[in-house]
């Protein structure tokens, strides 16, 4: 028995090492995007995860990840730094490989969407509790993120910018009541 898991250990091996040596010869990191691979890079995201024997681990089963570029647009397992999110939905046996998990689908900041968050250096002008949007489980609050500029009216106000005057809005800045609104400068 040890002797077939070590010839198809070696096997699966061989097979991982031809799919990953089929790039070119000076890709870097561009020969395990869009592929299999038994790690995620830093700055990228997987969509995809596998248990497999023996091609992560010689001696078991392990993790594989279907790597891809991190891309507004894309449905992923996690949100890479510098990305946010506009959706979210639970799906079985895609992000993991033992029942329901988590999958985002990604956004690059920017003014003038709809995210689940604010991104680092952005602000919102507008907030909204909707059901099964940005949660699998019932309501959670959506942004409209803006790009910070002198004369928006924002509900916070970021790093680097000032306010000249400030208004109480009913369900604008809140999804419970007032809140204020600021004019950046």
């Amino acid at each position: 028995m040890r002797k077939i898991l070590g010839l198809v250990a070696s096997a699966a091996c061989a097979l991982a090492l031809a799919v990953v040596g089929s790039g070119s010869a000076n890709a870097g990191t561009e020969a395990v995007l869009g592929t299999w691979a038994c790690s995620v890079p830093a700055g990228r995201t997987y969509t995809r995860v596998q248990s497999q024997l023996g091609v992560c681990s010689p001696t078991g089963f392990a993790n594989s990840y279907y790597i891809e570029t991190p891309v507004s647009g894309l449905w992923a397992c996690t949100v890479p730094s510098g990305f946010s999110y506009s959706r979210v939905q639970s799906q079985l046996n895609v992000c993991s490989t033992s029942g329901f998990a988590n999958s985002y689908l990604l956004e690059s900041p920017r003014g003038g969407v709809w995210m689940c968050n604010v991104p680092y250096g952005y602000t919102y002008s507008r907030v909204q509790s909707q059901l099964n949007v940005c949660s699998t489980s019932g309501f959670a609050n959506s942004y409209l993120v803006e790009t910070p500029r002198s004369g928006l009216w924002a509900c916070s106000v970021p790093a680097g910018f000032t306010y000249s005057r400030v208004q109480s809005q009913l369900n604008v800045c809140s999804t419970s009541g007032f809140a204020n609104s600021y004019l950046l400068v």
